[in-house]
């Protein structure tokens, strides 16, 4: 079982490239790491006891508290991340003081990406700045809405990038909505598998 720890709302992390969509996830300290990794959004088959047959490119399961690796894959390769990105945005425009909280949540449930660019208004080099403050040394980032093809990452530094957002409240309170203004939450997992909620992202 997942470890428990003494923390407000995620007791453990989940990132992986599931084909052509992105995921990272915060789950209850009551899903075991076989029903997160083995889920059907990781997996199409899976035997408990067998090896992970894991679909996905890169991916990681990990205790956000004790740093300890449950399961890693191809954790250093960098790929694009798509929506993702919105997470980073999130950041920074929360840092910068006022927010209009409707883009926002439009950003974060539904993945909007006009409200992302509007929230950042040009503001994508103070991303990349974060980034670097962070230590995200295999990330850059060309727009705030993950469009480009030129925002990349790799799995631990998606891991850096999500503790690092766990000290906005916002974000994950705002991720964990089931939806916003009649438009359901993007990620299909939510409430499912110990899955409390969590970003997604899609490439073409």
């Amino acid at each position: 079982m997942l470890k428990k720890n003494d923390i407000k709302d995620c007791y453990s992390l989940c990132c992986n490239w599931f084909n052509l969509c992105f995921r990272c996830w915060c789950v209850t300290p009551e899903a075991s790491v076989q029903e997160v990794v083995a889920s059907p959004w990781v997996v199409s088959k899976y035997e408990p006891g067998s090896p992970f047959p894991l679909q996905a490119k890169a991916g990681i399961v990990l205790d956000r508290e004790t740093g300890e690796v449950y399961y890693e894959r191809n954790s250093e390769m960098v790929l694009p991340i798509a929506s993702l990105t919105k997470i980073m945005t999130a950041m920074v425009v929360l840092d910068e003081g006022v927010v209009d909280m409707n883009l926002f949540k439009r950003m974060l449930v539904f993945s909007d990406n006009d409200a992302a660019n509007r929230l950042v208004k040009g503001k994508v080099l103070k991303m990349n700045q974060k980034a670097r403050e962070l230590g995200m040394n295999d990330t850059s980032f060309d727009d705030a809405s993950g469009l480009s093809p030129l925002n990349i990452s790799s799995v631990l530094d998606l891991v850096i990038l999500t503790k690092a957002s766990l000290n906005y409240p916002e974000i994950w309170e705002t991720l964990k909505l089931p939806s916003y203004l009649g438009i359901e939450n993007t990620n299909e997992l939510l409430g499912e598998y110990g899955v409390i909620a969590g970003k997604t992202g899609y490439t073409d």
